[in-house]
Parts: C-alpha cells; structure tokens; sequence
C-alpha cells in the first residue's frame, strides 16, 4: 500500500455528530477545552480520523479505538496500520500506511515569522549558520521548513518534541543525527491546492515509493 494523504475538514459534520464519535475519555478531554470552537473542532478531527481508519480496516466496526505510545502517539491496537494527524487551525492532514510508522506537520506558512529569534531552541547549530543573511519572510520561510520536517520525522519515530529537536539536522529529504531511525527516513513535501497559505512535511521509512491523495 502506498501512503495515502487526506485532508479534512471539521467542519464537514455537525458538532452532535463529531462528539458522538468519541470514546468516553476523548468527551472528557474535550470538556476540558477553555473556547467551545476549539473543543469542536478537536472532536471532529478526532472523529473524521476515526472514520478514515475504519475504512482501510476490514470488518471494522465504529468507534476504533486507539492506544498511544510512550509519548503520546497514537496506534490502531492489534492491526498493521499506521497513520499521523496534524491540523492547523481548519484544515488536517491525515497519513496512512500499511508499511511503517508515518508523521505528519502542518503549519500556516504565517507562523514562521514568529519562528525568528527562536533558532536556538529548535535548529542545528548547522541550520542556525544555514540561514545567515536571511531576513523577515525569507528567513520564517526557512525555519518553517526547518520546524515542519523535523516534526514529522519525530512523530514518525514516534518521539516528538521529547527528542531535542536542536539534535536533529535536515538535509534536504533526509533527517541527521543520533536519534535511532533518523537515517532511514524519507521526508517529502505535499503538494495540494487546498494547502495554499501553509507548510507542510511527511516523514516515513524510505521503502515507500508511492503518495496518493485520498
């Protein structure tokens, strides 16, 4: 199976049918949320996911249910399948794939700006030298690149941003450093009119030749 990318939109169902979705514990969780959008809008991406998932599963019945790894990521228990979430704001992308673990980022394009003055907490002292002489959206550009592969390989890994992402180095489709995996990885770049005004990277185990859009 290739990896297959999704976008999704939370706002595709209705508030009632998102949290319907959920297990106990995640309408628990969304009760915690301060602002009701965003509680809704978590709900239905945790749903949308959910449905998504059903659909590469045979005889899955509604709700999948999930376990998460040391640091948070999720997995379909008991089924060869992997897949990464991210969102920013109203728009998700989904990976899914049957041949490894997968990661996924999206981010507006916008928060790079805010990314400046941050190099230190999150750059390769390689990366940090890399940008020398870029200035305003040239430069958040950069590190928004930087910020985005890196976060999909350290989810593909399945250790987020509890690896110092400064250890990490980006090359190009390829991720450097001591982390265990890293140099297995493959990072690509989606390309979708839907995902004008934001940056986004996948990260998987370089066997996978084939991306399809779902």
């Amino acid at each position: 199976m290739p990896l297959f990318l999704h976008l999704l939109d939370p706002w595709s169902i209705s508030p009632d049918e998102a949290r319907s979705g959920l297990s106990r514990a995640e309408r628990a969780q969304a009760d915690r949320f301060v602002f009701q959008q965003d509680a809704e809008r978590w709900s239905a991406f945790r749903t949308l996911t959910r449905r998504i998932l059903a659909g590469y599963l045979p005889h899955a019945s509604e709700p999948i249910e999930w376990a998460q790894g040391e640091h948070g990521k999720p997995f379909v228990r008991g089924a060869a399948l992997h897949f990464n979430l991210s969102h920013a704001d109203s728009l998700g992308l989904l990976a899914v794939s049957d041949l490894g673990p997968v990661g996924v980022d999206l981010e507006p394009s916008a928060r790079g700006l805010d990314l400046i003055g941050c190099e230190e907490a999150f750059c390769h002292p390689e990366e940090i030298a890399g940008a020398e002489g870029l200035e305003g959206a040239r430069r958040g550009n950069y590190l928004m690149h930087i910020w985005t592969a890196k976060e999909a390989a350290l989810k593909c890994l399945g250790t987020g941003l509890s690896h110092p992402p400064q250890e990490v180095r980006i090359s190009g489709h390829r991720a450097f450093g001591a982390l265990e995996g890293l140099a297995a990885l493959h990072i690509g770049r989606p390309s979708h009119e839907r995902l004008a005004g934001h940056l986004s990277a996948w990260a998987a185990h370089r066997d996978i030749r084939e991306i399809q859009w779902a």
